[in-house]
């Protein structure tokens, strides 16, 4: 749903002529950001609460945004969306366990 929102916001600025330098950036850097915020909170809510993958995204955000720019290569490309999903999700999970054991904080027991 924000992700809809997002991307029409700034689809104008690929009807204007002179603006559609600015849309190719703009669309890697909104869909990098949501992409990759959602797949991370997929793997990470499993392990953490969610004040706790709050905190851990905050303090791993640049590493995330590069990861979020993989992302969004992947599915921006034709045929590769079809197993983007899995793959990114594959990718989140070994970025998340990458993680030294000691700054995840307490484990939930749920799993």
């Amino acid at each position: 749903m924000m992700m809809a929102f997002f991307n029409l916001l700034i689809l104008p600025l690929s009807f204007v002529p002179v603006a559609q330098v600015f849309y190719l950036p703009f669309y890697f850097i909104v869909n990098d950001a949501l992409l990759c915020r959602e797949f991370f909170e997929f793997v990470a809510l499993r392990r953490l609460s969610f004040a706790e993958v709050r905190k851990h995204r905050r303090k791993r955000h640049i590493k995330l945004f590069v990861s979020g720019i993989v992302i969004a290569l992947l599915f921006s490309i034709h045929l590769v969306e079809l197993i983007a999903s899995v793959v990114t999700t594959d990718f989140m999970v070994h970025i998340f366990h990458g993680v030294p054991k000691c700054d995840l904080g307490p484990r939930d027991e749920r799993s």
